[in-house]
């Protein structure tokens, strides 16, 4: 069969697993995925993921009493970017208190996550992710499974270039036709690491036929297509967080 083509019978398996009743579970249950990544390319200096996006997001899904579990492509440490260190008061709840920052430092990889024990896998941001995130199959496969279970799939700023290359069962890569945001190149210009970067998500996103939807640089800008959920940068994680919580609370 021509590489191009659908398989028929992996799409009717895949409508199938759309149409079956979700698992019954006492907790929504979240799978927060950082970068192990903490090189900003070759140029000396060290990035990581995103305080206040975790901070916030954190926040968020503890008071709908989410389950939340934390994972990296590596497992372990997942390297924090201390540029990102911010003064708000989420973040320092989270930075210094040493139960939530653990969670952090004990990641399991992403390998060893089971998708059905999750009903949503969340991609954080931070400019490290670019790096590990977009070719890590482990990833992908987990997000194409939840996806196609009902579950949801949500990222943040740079973290929803971990969607790129996710392909579901039958052929069809997840975001086609889908509607998206990610930090801009306008943002990522802004912060002058555009050069630094490996990739654009607006530019991939759009060489992908994904419908990217960028606001003017650092505005909040969530944007929802069924159980995808995307936010355009930091400011945007709480609100991402929030949607998440919505669609599964549906």
């Amino acid at each position: 069969m021509c590489r191009r083509c659908i398989d028929l019978s992996s799409l009717k398996d895949f409508v199938d697993r759309q149409q079956a009743p979700p698992a019954v579970r006492t907790k929504r249950a979240v799978l927060i995925v950082l970068t192990s990544n903490d090189k900003l390319g070759d140029t000396g200096k060290n990035t990581g993921w995103s305080l206040p996006e975790v901070a916030s997001i954190h926040a968020v899904f503890q008071a709908a009493d989410f389950k939340t579990v934390y994972a990296s492509p590596k497992g372990g440490i997942a390297p924090l970017d201390t540029d990102s260190v911010a003064a708000d008061e989420a973040s320092r709840s989270f930075h210094q208190n040493e139960e939530t920052l653990r969670l952090t430092k004990t990641t399991i990889p992403i390998a060893d996550a089971v998708s059905t024990d999750f009903d949503c896998v969340f991609y954080v941001g931070g400019a490290g992710g670019n790096w590990d995130l977009p070719d890590c199959t482990e990833s992908q496969a987990l997000a194409a499974e939840i996806y196609e279970a009902g579950g949801v799939v949500a990222g943040v700023s740079h973290g929803t270039c971990a969607l790129l290359n996710v392909t579901l069962s039958y052929g069809a890569p997840l975001m086609k036709r889908k509607l998206v945001t990610a930090i801009t190149n306008e943002e990522a210009d802004a912060m002058q690491i555009r050069s630094l970067l490996p990739l654009s998500c607006e530019d991939r996103f759009g060489e992908l036929g994904a419908c990217f939807s960028g606001l003017k640089r650092f505005q909040e800008n969530v944007v929802v297509d069924g159980k995808i959920i995307t936010g355009q940068n930091t400011a945007s994680a709480a609100s991402t967080a929030k949607a998440v919580v919505v669609a599964l609370s549906g």
